[in-house]
């Protein structure tokens, strides 16, 4: 398991890789038990590099949702001014 190697960098690697593909399969519903899987591994791990970057991927996996979620509220908005000022050109 990359997440446990000794070499740091692996690690953190790893759990970027993790983050980059939740990006993609949590939005449509799918690996819904990733979460679940990364809280065992911080909880039953005994080595502190499993741990470590187990809360890495945890980190970035929240980063990318929040990221996720600004740009489809940010959508939103532009839609939202779209149709506003389409209406009021008729």
């Amino acid at each position: 398991m990359t997440l446990g190697s000794p070499i740091q960098k692996a690690g953190n690697f790893a759990s970027q890789v993790v983050a980059a593909i939740a990006a993609v399969e949590l939005p449509v519903n799918q690996w819904g038990e990733l979460i679940e899987i990364l809280l065992s591994f911080v909880n039953n791990q005994a080595t502190t590099n499993v741990r470590v970057a187990t809360l890495q991927t945890i980190g970035f996996i929240c980063e990318v949702i929040v990221r996720l979620v600004c740009f489809v509220q940010f959508l939103l908005f532009l839609i939202f001014i779209y149709f506003y000022f389409r209406n009021q050109s008729c």
